[in-house]
């Protein structure tokens, strides 16, 4: 199949209304201090408005990701996590070793801009992004988008971190956290006007799972995220806890007189 390096008129007619839809939606539900009640409340709102054909497809996608949990056999705690340099939405090089410098990097796996729950998700990062930095955490997150489209990141939800563009998903297959989607999400976004072929300039239907590690100096994983369900998404608080538990410093040793 051939990629497309343009949608079509009747695809762009669609895909404006789907960004201002999409606007909408952020706005009225990109608010309160906790991500997971906005994502459930956006859901909600979906399954109200969005056509009978399109909810059965999402909740086909759904129930299959739960099935899957944890993807099985993903990198996690321990393992070596691989070194990259890869552009972010200014075309700005970014490498693990440059986010190592300050200390801990965290990294947020997402689909891309078409998809409300990763937005929700990039606007909760970026409101907690001081408090990260604060713990020696450089924060960026990964995509498999192409970063100039009209329903980007970048236009949607500009932040003040690095969206790195994970071209053909060559990190997230290194990371073994991708998966294989097929009609049901060609259907739900075809809704919009939305080609993922176009979008990712990848017609594989292969897409990351909304994965958030912490990697510390020596690129050790310190923490692993890996919950396929792209409707559930790690609440940035839990992850200010966790870099607050790594900047403890460990227990001094328990002095024991030696006996006579």
């Amino acid at each position: 199949m051939a990629i497309p390096s343009k949608l079509s008129l009747p695809n762009r007619i669609k895909l404006r209304f789907g960004s201002v839809f999409m606007r909408v939606m952020l706005r009225k539900f990109a608010k309160g201090a906790h991500l997971q009640p906005q994502i459930d409340a956006l859901h909600a709102f979906g399954a109200k408005r969005l056509p009978p054909g399109v909810n059965a497809a999402m909740e086909r996608d759904v129930a299959a990701l739960r099935e899957a949990g944890s993807l099985a056999g993903a990198c996690g705690v321990g393992e070596t996590f691989p070194n990259f340099e890869l552009r972010d939405q200014k075309g700005r090089s970014v490498s693990l070793d440059e986010m190592l410098k300050s200390g801990y990097a965290v990294l947020a796996f997402v689909r891309g801009g078409w998809c409300p729950y990763c937005n929700l998700e990039l606007r909760a990062l970026h409101n907690r992004l001081k408090e990260m930095e604060s713990l020696g955490a450089t924060l960026a997150a990964v995509s498999p988008e192409v970063p100039d489209r009209e329903v980007s990141f970048a236009n949607l939800s500009p932040v003040a971190f690095p969206v790195l563009h994970d071209e053909n998903n060559r990190l997230a297959k290194r990371l073994r956290i991708t998966w294989q989607f097929g009609e049901d999400l060609k259907a739900i976004n075809g809704h919009y006007g939305m080609d993922i072929a176009y979008q990712n300039q990848d017609d594989s239907m292969v897409l990351p799972i909304p994965a958030v590690y912490v990697v510390g100096r020596d690129r050790r994983i310190l923490y692993a995220y890996l919950k396929a369900d792209y409707t559930t998404r790690l609440e940035p608080q839990a992850l200010i806890d966790t870099l607050t538990a790594l900047n403890k410093p460990a227990p001094a040793p328990r002095l024991v007189a030696a006996s006579a």
